[in-house]
Order: C-alpha cells, then structure tokens, then sequence
C-alpha cells in the first residue's frame, strides 16, 4: 500500500521491515523491565501506605447507613470502594491494587483532558472570556473551590 505494487514485494524492503520491527519490540521490552525495576521501590512503598490506610478504614466498620453518614468517616474514593466491596473475595492486596490502578488511570485521564481542553480553547477562543466570567462568579459566590463548587460549574 506504502509502496505500490512494484516495491511491496522487495525482498530487501521486507528484510529491513521485519528487521525493524523485530529491533522495536526489543526496545519495547528492554524499556519496560528496566521500567518496571526502576519503579519497583516507588510502587512497593506506595503499596505500604494503601494498605496502612485501608487497614485503618477497616478497623471502622459501621453497618448501617445511619452509622456510615454520622461516623465522621472520609467520603472519598477509598471508602466509597471499601463500603462497595465488602465481601470475602476483595483482599486487601486486591483493594490497594485497584486503588493504585485507579489512581494511575486517573492521572492519564485527567493529563488527556486537560489537554483536550487545551487543544479546544487554542480551536475556539471566543469561549475563553464567558468561561472565565462564569468560573470567576461561582467562585466568589461559593467563596472557596469545593467539589460542589466544581460541580455547579459543569452544570
């Protein structure tokens, strides 16, 4: 397709094309055991400090939701996905497992909007000014920047 009927045949262009992309693998994997060495110690102490939080949040178990909303506990995502998963086959290993996934996945989503959003405003600035006026006046409505704050402006 690249290079027509009379090149896509080349034995040399094949030979060099199965070459490189054997060598882009090699990369590939060098890349991701060196990564995953270097990452190691990051990743094993963070696993500690998951699970000394999510031991602590266990160790307060209220039952009914009477009990959960008056208990002081966080609302938060680490509760919400305690309270969700109280059963025999979520370990704690499982737990802080999922919550070092979600965390990684958050990052990249929120890297990914924000630059989409970027990327929109550069496309269509003439939305930058009413954005701003509307961000501005919830603000000092709210006096402070809440998460319901944040909502009320998406809404």
């Amino acid at each position: 397709m690249f290079f027509g009927p009379g090149l896509c045949c080349d034995e040399d262009l094949l030979k060099i094309t199965l070459e490189g992309e054997i060598d882009l693998y090699a990369v590939v994997y060098e890349i991701a055991k060196w990564s995953a060495r270097a990452l190691k110690p990051n990743y094993q102490a963070m696993t500690r400090f998951v699970q000394l939080v999510l031991k602590k949040r266990l160790l307060v178990g209220p039952t009914s939701q009477k009990e959960k909303a008056s208990s002081g506990r966080p609302s938060d995502f680490i509760q919400w996905m305690l309270d969700a998963s109280q059963n025999e086959l979520c370990t704690l290993e499982r737990q802080c497992q999922l919550l070092l996934d979600i965390a990684t996945d958050a990052s990249f989503a929120t890297s990914l909007s924000l630059t989409h959003i970027s990327f929109d405003l550069a496309t269509y600035p003439e939305y930058i000014q009413p954005l701003r006026e509307e961000f501005t006046e919830k603000i000092a409505r709210s006096q402070d920047i809440t998460r319901a704050t944040l909502s009320s402006i998406a809404s």
